[in-house]
């Protein structure tokens, strides 16, 4: 079961069908949509609802991100048990502003210090260098380039740095960020 967690300028909620009119305004934006592997270009309200629908593995977490009253992005751990991953996306009117850096944070203090979690593995598309500067600001480490398919992109594979962050890397980085 998804935590709710809150940050100074936002909840993080488990997400609910009441989110897939956003999650549709926001992710039909080729923008949003042309740098997550998953989500098809356009992006409907019946694929929302779909998604919104569909049952999470029991070793998943999603978080749609919540500012004044509106979902404007999401954070998604999968295969907590083996080698788990991180994603996220967020609506474009709100990029530049670290409100996915505050989010991811939140996610990962949780996950490593209440779910149990010792690593993470990420991925970010080469050409999507605000996913990148989340990702290095939280202290993840690169580890190689690779391919992932683009669903928005007609399933082409497209050149993607990985990353993974330890909890020990985390947390002295935790540490650093933290007033004295």
């Amino acid at each position: 079961m998804t935590k709710e967690l809150v940050t100074q300028r936002l909840r993080l909620r488990a997400p609910s069908m009441d989110d897939a009119p956003a999650f549709a305004k926001y992710l039909k934006n080729f923008e949003v949509s042309g740098n997550l592997a998953r989500v098809p270009h356009p992006y409907t309200l019946e694929d929302a609802q779909l998604w919104l629908s569909l049952k999470k593995p029991e070793d998943s977490f999603a978080w749609c991100l919540e500012r004044d009253g509106e979902a404007i992005g999401c954070v998604i751990i999968r295969n907590l048990g083996d080698r788990p991953t991180i994603g996220y996306w967020l609506a474009q009117p709100f990029w530049g502003k670290g409100f996915m850096s505050e989010a991811v944070h939140a996610v990962l203090t949780h996950a490593f210090e209440d779910l149990g979690v010792y690593s993470f593995n990420a991925g970010a598309y080469t050409f999507n260098k605000g996913s990148i500067g989340t990702l290095t600001k939280q202290g993840f480490v690169y580890g190689g380039r690779g391919f992932q398919s683009c669903a928005a992109r007609g399933g082409e594979e497209m050149p993607e740095y990985r990353y993974y962050l330890t909890k020990a890397a985390f947390m002295a980085k935790k540490k650093q960020l933290e007033p004295a």
